[in-house]
């Protein structure tokens, strides 16, 4: 990546930037799978309880984002090419009760 001045970004500012949420996937079954990359400390993840859930979609481009929050600022993102909503549509927080904390996305082929 280089900078406005023509020289490279170093590794390190290019990975924190890109480190700032966690990644998602869905299998072929349409299972939701999360990992992570190994700047978060495995025992933060792992006590991380789930707070928050909200989704985001840009109609343009026809892609959303199911975004899952977690406390110790962990974040796992799900994209798709399609749509993605929660029960409400709004950001649901879930602290009280983990139940409530659903995104339906439909994929688009």
């Amino acid at each position: 990546m280089l900078e406005k001045q023509g020289e490279c970004t170093p590794y390190e500012k290019f990975a924190k930037g890109k480190n700032k949420a966690l990644w998602a996937a869905m299998s072929a079954d349409k299972e939701y799978l999360s990992y992570i990359q190994c700047t978060q400390p495995v025992d933060t993840i792992k006590a991380s309880k789930i707070i928050n859930v909200e989704t985001k979609c840009d109609l343009k481009s026809g892609r959303c984002v199911a975004r899952c929050g977690y406390d110790n600022g962990v974040t796992f993102n799900l994209r798709v090419k399609g749509s993605c909503e929660t029960a409400d549509r709004q950001k649901i927080d879930c602290q009280n009760d983990p139940k409530l904390c659903v995104a339906t996305c439909e994929i688009y082929e």
